[in-house]
């Protein structure tokens, strides 16, 4: 199955009207990881992609999106699709507030909205650690976007890199440094 677009890309900002969120990622961000999501599961059965880093959960949204319309376009032709989606975050203390866009439970209803709940797994733990406990070469597409100092970035990056699979994807979103 190729992985074009089968799907009209769903408008993942639709999740957050009425609630001012201005994130740093944008539509054509969005779409892009939409599609990626749906390549790397489509040409792996039983694909790993992980987040590091949920914020408000604009790019969970997209990325499971993409892992479902996969699972729905194989199962029309009796193809089961076991692909499993992590997004890890630490939610520092302001996230953790329950008035917070970016709190767990927050993030978890928006999922839910979209039905992604059985695809989206939000892991609270921080990514490091998260990334120390897989094994290498199990990750099919991995995208970075917890932390945004040149150390940290570095620091992810050389704890990642040994876990990616051959053929993978591993892409992220701006740092400072």
């Amino acid at each position: 199955m190729k992985a074009g677009r089968d799907f009209t890309f769903p408008k993942v900002l639709d999740a957050f009207k009425g609630l001012s969120v201005n994130g740093p990622t944008n539509e054509a961000e969005y779409e892009w990881l939409y599609n990626q999501a749906r390549r790397i599961s489509a040409n792996h059965n039983e694909a790993f992609i992980l987040e590091c880093g949920t914020l408000h959960g604009e790019t969970a949204i997209a990325i499971g999106m993409g892992l479902e319309h996969t699972r729905q376009t194989l199962a029309s032709q009796n193809i089961e699709h076991i692909s499993k989606f992590v997004s890890v975050d630490n939610y520092c203390e302001y996230a953790r507030s329950p008035e917070s866009m970016s709190s767990p439970d927050v993030i978890r209803a928006r999922i839910f909205k979209y039905k992604l709940d059985n695809i989206v797994n939000i892991v609270e733990m921080d990514d490091q650690i998260y990334i120390n406990t897989l094994d290498d070469r199990s990750v099919n597409m991995a995208w970075l976007d917890s932390v945004h100092r040149q150390a940290p970035v570095y620091d992810q990056l050389e704890l990642i890199l040994p876990k990616m699979a051959r053929n993978s994807l591993l892409c992220g979103h701006e740092y400072n440094g």
